[in-house]
């Protein structure tokens, strides 16, 4: 499942927060490369509690949603 997914590369380490769907489905990991699965993924996480979203304005463009993963995501990590 590709919310689990996410949640495994928070947990390792290798997705650090906040991040943008972008950020995920650039890096091309496995599970990880559709934009459309991706964006579903992270506003499922979103919904059950595990990813909060932030508008972030870069410039005088539009706001992007970014995301912050939950302490206890983040309370998984890998320590380096």
């Amino acid at each position: 499942d590709t919310g689990r997914l996410i949640q495994k590369r928070i947990e390792s380490g290798d997705l650090q927060t906040p991040f943008t769907a972008r950020d995920v489905y650039r890096r091309q990991w496995s599970g990880l490369k559709d934009a459309k699965q991706v964006q579903a993924a992270l506003e499922v996480l979103e919904v059950h509690g595990w990813l909060h979203e932030l508008s972030v304005r870069k410039g005088s463009g539009r706001p992007s949603a970014a995301y912050a993963a939950h302490p206890k995501l983040l309370s998984h990590q890998k320590k380096g």
